[in-house]
């Protein structure tokens, strides 16, 4: 049972506001990792999503593990707690890995391990994981908890994921825009290549542009 926080709703309102202050896709994954770990006392825990190809899944951000840990590990669909989660759109909640044939080890101590799909519109992203060195460390309480949390974050994560990207075509489309206008400024190739080159830097926050023809 999490005793600390003995209404779950006004818990969760608490931690959405905090996930809604967040302005970047990043930050919010960052709070509701924060949010998890703490609020079920676990060891460690990450949030994969899926790559572009939606064939495996890839570590964003993670607790309590080594910093080589997202370079090494990439799972497939139906891999791992993890794969296994998201395949089948449900929680795992393994109270002994060592008994578990999914189980793949990331942190040799880890003795439990709770799962939860992020999921918009029915299709799942992602996945919410926490572990301990506990063997039986999370509750029924704590999985409905990470549940009702990746609910909720999981829609606001999509929502400002599109906006992100609406920005970044945006402000892309108008250096555009202002890189063709300089094109017929000045007859002299250069002179239009650089000035597109200070453009494309200056919006783009690029140290470095280069044009190939």
């Amino acid at each position: 049972m999490i005793n600390e926080y003995t209404n779950p709703l006004i818990s969760l309102h608490e931690i959405n506001l905090q996930v809604l202050s967040k302005e970047s896709p990043q930050e919010i994954l960052e709070e509701i990792l924060d949010q998890a770990v703490e609020r079920t006392q676990a060891d460690s825990g990450n949030i994969s999503l899926l790559d572009e190809d939606r064939k495996h899944l890839e570590i964003h951000v993670f607790r309590g593990l080594d910093q080589d840990v997202p370079k090494n590990v990439r799972l497939k669909i139906g891999e791992g707690v993890t794969g296994r989660c998201i395949l089948t759109g449900r929680s795992r909640n393994i109270g002994d890995t060592s008994q578990d044939p999914y189980y793949i080890a990331i942190r040799p101590d880890i003795k439990s391990e709770l799962a939860v799909p992020l999921t918009v519109g029915g299709k799942a992203f992602g996945v919410i994981t926490v572990d301990s060195a506990k063997p039986n460390a999370f509750s029924a309480d704590h999985q409905e908890f990470m549940e009702l949390l990746a609910s909720y974050s999981a829609q606001i994560f999509a929502n400002q994921l599109t906006l992100s990207n609406l920005k970044s075509r945006t402000k892309m489309l108008e250096t555009l825009i202002e890189a063709s206008q300089e094109m017929g400024k000045s007859p002299e190739v250069q002179v239009v290549f650089n000035k597109m080159i200070d453009i494309l830097k200056k919006k783009l926050d690029l140290t470095r542009a280069l044009i190939f023809l």
